[in-house]
């Protein structure tokens, strides 16, 4: 909670816990942390002329934490863990980008089915979001070595590739990619 004190607390700009001015401003900054509870006062002169100060308030008001040190490329790590690779029909969740693995040397590959079905599929090392149904079997295994099962989306039940494993590899998933976005 953000208490605004002063001249300032007449003033109600977007977003609501914040209000900017010249002159000085306290603010009460209430922040939970685990089960103790902080009291924070500011008092400080803003203005548009120290916008690092006024940077400092929102990480502060908002409860975030500044990237100080950090560069672009480990920001532009973090930011593909956070991202998700999700059923096309029902926006589930079902893997992550850093999944991506190669299998045989290559992450996607196109096989056909028995009933001339045409698959491009993408290799992943975990699909939290599919279902696995079925018996392995090893029956036209488009992987030499390795027995399959049909892998659906866990909320939709979409049919959204097979599971393989093998005694000699870890076991992956070959995820239609057509079926993902």
């Amino acid at each position: 909670m953000v208490r605004i004190s002063g001249e300032m607390a007449k003033k109600r700009l977007t977003p609501p816990w914040f209000s900017l001015g010249f002159g000085s401003l306290v603010l009460e900054l209430s922040q939970s942390i685990g089960h103790k509870l902080e009291m924070i006062k500011f008092e400080e002169t803003l203005s548009p002329l120290n916008p690092e100060l006024i940077k400092n308030y929102l990480y502060v008001a908002k409860g975030g934490k500044k990237n100080k040190g950090k560069t672009k490329k480990e920001n532009q790590k973090k930011s593909e863990e956070e991202k998700y690779i999700l059923c096309l029909q029902c926006e589930n969740k079902i893997s992550r980008p850093i999944y991506r693995m190669s299998h045989q040397g290559s992450f996607d590959h196109t096989f056909l089915n028995p009933a001339g079905d045409l698959f491009h599929i993408g290799c992943f090392e975990q699909a939290n979001g599919c279902v696995v149904l079925g018996v392995p079997s090893s029956e036209w295994a488009w992987f030499h070595g390795c027995q399959w099962q049909v892998a659906v989306c866990g909320q939709c039940l979409t049919h959204l590739g097979w599971f393989f494993q093998s005694e000699k590899e870890s076991p992956f998933f070959g995820l239609i990619l057509d079926a993902l976005i």
